[in-house]
């Protein structure tokens, strides 16, 4: 059966853990190059398991949460732990911790507009996060790589029809407006994406957007997690676009072919 015929992206993760268990699923270059961390179907599970066992311990009744990791594996855990607890994502980069600088003011706005009642992130980062959330009373912060014991916990899972993402554009900035999508809606969009770029799980992918970024998330990491190939996500240098030439590099290394980004002038330029 094709997993493009199943209801959730958890339940195609679900059968990569039983098929496949040791296979790479995701590398984060943290240098942009050749620095990188992996992690397999079964550790990245596993994880997932144990991020929602802790929303479901803290937050039993969330419906909606930040995602306010730097790019890197614990943002893919963290996702995939949204998903088991049944609460709907809403990526956003992590914003200042100057309160009255313009990040933290649209940070602000988004927490309102998206209506969640809980905010992940990583220990690093935890206490810059939690000065923007003091005006914010009905947010609880939440570091999803703190040890908790999580036994006897219960996944609710997803459903098709419920709401997996609440996405915010690079166009949401002033006032943002997210879009709400569906497992069903995710899936539906994963597989256009495969037909598209001919994706199967013997392709390399190599994506340097942010995961917050709606290519970088669904057609990098989502569409990565669903067709079963392993992708490699760049760190600061393929994100900031400080070194054009960068960016290459684990094209070449991993043999990787398909390749998609918006167009910027600075990335298409041609080189000196």
């Amino acid at each position: 059966m094709s997993l493009f015929n199943t209801e959730t992206l958890l339940y195609a993760l679900r059968e990569h853990v039983r098929q496949r268990p040791e296979q790479t699923t995701l590398i984060f270059l943290r240098d942009g190059e050749l620095d990188e961390i992996s992690m397999t179907y079964a550790e990245l599970d596993a994880c997932a398991r144990a991020i929602a066992g802790r929303i479901l311990k803290a937050a039993p009744k969330a419906k909606r949460a930040l995602l306010l990791h730097p790019p890197g594996l614990e943002f893919a855990t963290a996702l995939c732990g949204c998903f088991y607890a049944g609460v709907a994502a809403g990526p956003c980069y992590p914003s200042s911790a100057k309160l009255r600088s313009r990040s933290g003011e649209l940070f602000a706005r988004l927490v309102g507009d998206a209506q969640v009642e809980l905010a992940l992130t990583d220990s690093a980062n935890a206490s810059k996060i939690s000065l923007n959330l003091k005006q914010l009373s009905n947010v609880r912060l939440l570091a999803t790589d703190k040890q908790e014991d999580t036994d006897g916990v219960m996944f609710p899972g997803a459903k098709a029809d419920d709401v997996a993402l609440i996405q915010y554009t690079s166009d949401s900035t002033g006032s943002p407006k997210g879009v709400v999508l569906s497992h069903t809606n995710l899936m539906a969009n994963l597989q256009a994406i495969r037909l598209c770029f001919g994706l199967s799980s013997s392709s390399r992918v190599v994506s340097w957007l942010p995961p917050y970024h709606d290519m970088g998330l669904i057609g990098g990491i989502l569409s990565a997690l669903v067709c079963g190939y392993p992708l490699v996500m760049m760190g600061s240098p393929g994100i900031s676009c400080k070194n054009r030439c960068a960016g290459c590099k684990p094209l070449t290394v991993t043999e990787s072919i398909p390749a998609a980004a918006p167009v910027l002038p600075t990335i298409c330029a041609p080189m000196p």
